[in-house]
């Protein structure tokens, strides 16, 4: 029977592997300096500034439908067409709220009446949509990009993230904007609001572009547990080794735990 203790991604469980590594030889230590851990660690997010909020608008509507791809899929086919949004979702303390209804809408491109925002009424729900986040706070969708239009001419996302949590239920509504997207008439109105504003990535692979938006609600978020779990003797469906530069020692769990075999 083989033991792994399972410890989240960050940089304390990256120090806590790397100095295991230390006692095991130099090539432990050189097949954990060449992978590719990503550094997930809610005390970067929680450094900077709050989330601010920001108006709703008179297009929000509670019976959007449940879904991730927020705009018509003949739109979303093209490559270049799509804008992926992903970020997690912490409290003050720096912990994950997990679960949060996020609820994003936005201009897209017009109906053939002209219309950009989808009706509140009717069955036209483009560009909107509903899901969760998952139990650690992360939360990823696809869109296209936003329109402007001449009543507010800079491109815009509107959001809403409701929390459920032993202190209070909590519901933040807030827009995201783009930087190099930023009209110079709105600098006093984006004042204090880089928590807002976004940098826009190219996925070489795809085509497509990508936007991170993490969000600090005003409640306490639940520190993750460290968990421990006993392999089978045969390696688990749930486990990865997919990376080479990984030492057999180190494992990935397809939920996002480092594990090391003790």
């Amino acid at each position: 029977m083989t033991l792994y203790i399972c410890l989240r991604r960050g940089w304390i469980s990256n120090i806590l592997i790397f100095l295991w590594c230390l006692g095991s030889g130099k090539s432990a230590i050189s097949s954990f300096a060449s992978a590719d851990f990503v550094n997930e660690s809610n005390e970067d997010v929680c450094s900077s500034t709050a989330t601010r909020r920001d108006v709703e608008g008179p297009f929000y509507t509670d019976d959007t439908p449940w879904t991730d791809r927020i705009a018509p899929e003949e739109q979303l086919e093209i490559s270049s067409n799509r804008l992926v949004v992903e970020g997690s979702v912490i409290g003050r303390n720096c912990q994950p709220v997990g679960n949060v209804l996020v609820e994003p809408w936005y201009a897209g491109l017009p109906d053939g009446e002209g219309n950009l925002y989808s009706s509140k009424q009717g069955g036209d729900k483009r560009y909107r949509g509903r899901f969760y986040s998952d139990a650690d706070g992360n939360y990823r969708y696809v869109q296209t990009f936003p329109e402007v239009y001449q009543a507010r001419d800079i491109r815009h996302v509107h959001l809403k993230f409701s929390a459920v949590t032993p202190q209070k239920n909590h519901t933040l509504t807030t827009q995201m904007y783009f930087r190099g997207f930023l009209p110079p008439k709105y600098e006093w109105y984006l004042q204090g609001r880089d928590s807002q504003i976004v940098d826009i990535f190219q996925i070489e692979a795809t085509g497509e572009r990508k936007v991170i938006l993490d969000i600090i609600l005003d409640v306490d978020g639940i520190p993750p547990a460290l968990t421990t779990q006993t392999a089978p003797a045969e390696e688990p469906a749930s486990f990865s080794n997919d990376n080479p530069s990984i030492p057999p020692t180190i494992k990935l769990s397809s939920d996002g735990l480092l594990c090391l075999q003790v």
